[in-house]
């Protein structure tokens, strides 16, 4: 309520200031030139003040689409032969400058293959629980989060950076980088993220080599 009051004071002040201003660049009613730069002054500091109100509301944001839903997501490590992957839910929370996002998940499954064998798919018979510390979209297209994971050898740290790709206006794909932070578990590799289609859409059966 504070801030709108503010606004309008600003809103009406700029009004009237700039119908001054151009009624004595006009010589319909003289100002003295002191008076007439110090029009201008106020004119600019009142288009500043402006500016950050539109900042602070999330006016002026950017244009993005909502990731909030149900997603399935992979990892796969560089050079490893190792994927794990499982489901999570992303959870807008603020829309500001930086849209910021919660993302609670589940670490359902792994799979190693090799050249002579593709392996299978293992489910983790106790499935890890992982969140965000924080997440944001960063620009248009772009998502970023630092998330632990609560594991029997201890509590794993780690980044993630992805890139929004949309069909139709909705985010079809996320795809970027993920990395495991020392002491426990150091990974770094791609990181997918896919919208689920039901309950038991919780895995890509398909390799990345």
């Amino acid at each position: 309520m504070l801030f709108t009051a503010i606004a309008w004071v600003v809103i009406v002040a700029f009004a009237l200031t700039f119908v001054v201003t151009i009624l004595a660049l006009c010589k319909v009613i003289k100002i003295r030139q002191g008076y007439l730069r110090l029009l201008f002054t106020k004119m600019i500091l009142e288009v500043i003040a402006g500016g950050f109100y539109l900042f602070y509301t999330g006016l002026g944001t950017f244009p993005t689409a909502d990731i909030s839903g149900e997603w399935k997501y992979r990892c796969t490590q560089h050079g490893q032969n190792y994927q794990h992957g499982g489901v999570c839910t992303i959870t807008k929370e603020g829309a500001g400058f930086v849209p910021s996002y919660r993302i609670t998940g589940q670490r359902l499954w792994t799979h190693r293959w090799t050249d002579a064998d593709a392996g299978k798919i293992v489910d983790y018979p106790s499935p890890l629980t992982w969140t965000s510390e924080w997440a944001a979209q960063t620009d248009q297209d772009s998502v970023k989060f630092i998330y632990t994971i609560s594991t029997p050898t201890g509590t794993v740290r780690g980044f993630a950076d992805g890139k929004l790709h949309a069909e139709g206006g909705k985010v079809s794909l996320i795809f970027g980088s993920f990395y495991q932070l020392p002491p426990f578990e150091p990974l770094f590799g791609a990181i997918e993220f896919r919208p689920r289609t039901g309950d038991n859409d919780v895995a890509w059966k398909d390799s990345v080599n």
